[in-house]
């Protein structure tokens, strides 16, 4: 049995995460030395079958040749019977059922499960990259595939932040219409170098102005005009290509025109995002966190007026103590920011966040 040591307040959302991750919560007790912190114990998985596992290092191999011939066999021997049996439930795809996205800004994936040296690292994965489960967790550490299984490894099961508190290295996929988004804000910061890329450079200053042409606008990064609202009309824009359920979003150079229409708009059919005040809901992967630039800027100021200075960012990964969500003009480039989160696990309200737009397609 292994143990960390969580906020007393959190035990329930934590519990929650480990058993849908697989690990076995045998309880939460209260730290002796700690006040309102609690001791987790866990057991980690052993019975998980993502896919039968090659030799880590192996390409991928396909099915054996008379696997289709038994499978035809058999089915035609249950109808030769009386009476038919009821027919099965759709297998789900072992590729579908086993897939996993980073969930940090970084992710060493190595040849052996073993954090000891650097010499077995193959590659760093980054954040909202899809991998896939290939065996059972082996000792904190599960083996994984990128998905065209040109490439295996380890990862580290669960990292621990700054504060000490153990985060899985891998999330769950959402519905399709938030992963798309999600992907295209992660698609934009890799299109940036990770933040490096900066809007006065080639080839940076010429992406900025495609998000602005997105808008019918003629600028490029090498303009002194902000462009966060313009990326996040372009990143939304990319979305609806596939869900058109985001066509209806209030596309604009200015963040407070859109942020204002889902505040009006929060309980309607039909409207991509609804803007809710940050006790009202949880953020989840795909919603917007929006919040206020030079001047504090309050939820019912945003909700009587769509001309404020403010700034969104698309939430790519959640952790037990705060949000990572990725947007434009930040650092001069597209850059992942950090927001905290309350003991409720609601967004805070510091770095002046007021509202949260809930992704609704």
């Amino acid at each position: 049995m292994e143990t960390f040591t969580v906020p007393c307040t959190r035990c329930d959302e934590f519990r929650a995460r480990f058993e849908a991750e697989g690990f076995t919560v045998q309880g939460c007790d209260p730290d002796p030395n700690k006040a309102d912190m609690c001791v987790l114990k866990f057991e980690r998985p052993t019975t998980i079958k993502a896919a039968a596992a090659a030799p880590i290092g192996a390409t991928a191999a396909s099915a054996p040749a008379g696997a289709a011939a038994k499978t035809t066999k058999s089915t035609a021997k249950a109808s030769s019977g009386t009476a038919a049996a009821a027919p099965a439930a759709p297998a789900v795809p072992t590729a579908l059922a086993a897939r996993r996205h980073v969930n940090l800004k970084a992710l060493n994936l190595r040849s052996t499960p073993s954090a000891s040296s650097s010499a077995n690292v193959l590659r760093t994965l980054s954040l909202g990259q899809p991998v896939e489960l290939i065996g059972d967790q082996q000792s904190g550490w599960w083996p994984v595939q990128v998905p065209d299984g040109s490439e295996r490894g380890f990862v580290k099961a669960l990292i621990d932040d700054s504060n000490g508190i153990g985060t899985p290295s891998l999330r769950v996929p959402v519905e399709a219409a938030r992963e798309s988004l999600v992907a295209e804000a992660v698609r934009q910061w890799e299109r940036f170098k990770f933040g490096q890329g900066k809007e006065t450079v080639d080839p940076f200053f010429k992406m900025i102005g495609e998000m602005w042409a997105a808008i019918k606008l003629p600028h490029d990064g090498r303009d002194d005009i902000p462009w966060s609202a313009a990326a996040i009309s372009f990143m939304v824009r990319q979305a609806a290509a596939s869900h058109a359920g985001y066509k209806p979003f209030k596309f604009a150079a200015s963040h407070s025109k859109y942020i204002h229409d889902a505040i009006i708009k929060a309980g309607q059919a039909g409207a991509p995002f609804h803007g809710f005040r940050l006790f009202e809901h949880k953020p989840q992967l795909g919603d917007l966190v929006a919040r206020s630039r030079e001047g504090a800027i309050s939820f019912e100021q945003a909700a009587a007026s769509d001309a404020f200075k403010s700034h969104t960012d698309v939430i790519v990964a959640i952790h037990a103590d705060a949000v990572y969500a990725i947007g434009g003009n930040v650092s001069d480039s597209v850059s992942v920011t950090r927001y905290p989160k309350t003991d409720s696990g609601h967004l805070s309200d510091a770095g002046g966040v007021f509202a949260l737009l809930v992704n609704k397609v």
